[in-house]
């Protein structure tokens, strides 16, 4: 029977041990995932010893469904190998306050928005995204009963996450479609899908850009209803919306494990496809990560992403899918013409 790992949720304070200070068990088994091994040791990573904790930055106090990737999925990839380690959630304020907690030594890698990491590059951050995340925008726009069409959400308050945030091209390219312009209503900087659920049903906004599972709860509760969603949009499909990242330095200090990380990340998401989804949905939300939704709220999330293939296969991001998601973000002025950065800036293959 497999072993089931608790996941503890952390907050921003959590007490995680450093990638580089501890080791695992070191009994893998060996069960390669058909990706390619990063940490060049073949199959058998028997003799790779692999840290008691890894410590996962997020910028959002609310975990969306993509966060099965690493809760369940890499926790699934790692015990198949034999790793005994434990996976925590370290929440700070918003992308840049996650890059600022790669340098202070909170967090080990996390994941980022592809204009939040070209920004924290642009400041001097050392971070470069090691690991393809997210391939397709979930954020649908929803909105309050009263508004029956959008026409009617013209010139009224719609809540994002933050300005650099992975809800802001999401909700912008389907407003610009629908109403003509981004400019075409107010946004508001709210943090947290469920926060801004909150300032929906208070009527405190007229619309939320939320993830997934909020939407439909908000559906189900009847304060809102979702008005679109981003995979009604061609220009928003198969692109590089969000990579894993981490310290350069630590690529360079800890390669063999974080090439160990990053080929039970893609095992991880092979499993999300595969395994039963009642199994997976029962992992996740024993986590306690995961808002406090009903189930069927993340059943359906979690039946879009799979349709969706928002994990990619493997972990590599291409040329193309990268020059789409800077198309988008160039578009909603998330970064300018002389500030398209290129795959080798922003991304380090050496585990592909």
């Amino acid at each position: 029977m497999r072993r089931r790992t608790f996941i503890r949720a952390g907050g921003a304070a959590g007490v995680g041990i450093a990638l580089a200070g501890c080791t695992g068990n070191g009994n893998g088994n060996g069960n390669g995932n058909g990706a390619g091994n990063g940490n060049g040791n073949g199959a058998d990573d028997g003799d790779l010893e692999m840290p008691d904790t890894i410590r996962i930055g997020t910028p959002s106090p609310d975990a969306p469904t993509w966060e099965m990737s690493s809760h369940p999925g890499l926790q699934y990839a790692l015990e198949d190998r034999g790793h005994d380690t434990e996976l925590t959630r370290e929440q700070f304020t918003g992308f840049t306050g996650m890059a600022a907690a790669f340098v202070s030594d909170e967090a080990d890698m996390g994941y980022m928005g592809l204009s939040s990491l070209i920004n924290a590059i642009e400041e001097g951050f050392p971070l470069v995204g090691f690991a393809g995340y997210i391939n397709e925008y979930v954020f649908p726009v929803v909105v309050a009963p009263e508004i029956e069409e959008w026409e009617d959400l013209r010139d009224g308050d719609v809540a994002i996450h933050d300005p650099d945030s992975i809800s802001t091209p999401s909700a912008q390219i389907a407003i610009r479609e629908e109403l003509g312009s981004i400019d075409d209503v107010n946004y508001r900087s709210i943090l947290g899908t469920t926060n801004r659920l909150s300032a929906l049903e208070a009527g405190e906004v007229q619309g939320a850009a939320v993830f997934d599972s909020g939407a439909y709860q908000a559906e189900a509760e009847g304060y809102g209803r979702v008005l679109s969603h981003p995979t009604e949009y061609e220009q928003l499909n198969q692109q590089t919306v969000g990579l894993w990242v981490t310290l350069e330095e630590n690529l360079d200090e800890n390669e063999e494990v974080y090439g160990e990380i990053a080929d039970c990340l893609a095992q991880g998401h092979g499993e999300l496809y595969e395994r039963d989804e009642d199994e997976v949905l029962d992992d996740a939300l024993d986590s306690g990560i995961y808002p406090d939704f009903d189930r069927d709220a993340h059943q359906q999330s979690f039946e879009i992403v799979k349709e969706a293939q928002l994990w990619p296969d493997g972990i590599d991001i291409t040329e193309e899918e990268l020059e789409r998601s800077l198309d988008v973000l160039e578009a909603t002025g998330l970064v300018s013409e002389d500030r398209r950065l290129s795959r080798d800036e922003v991304f380090d293959d050496r585990f592909v």
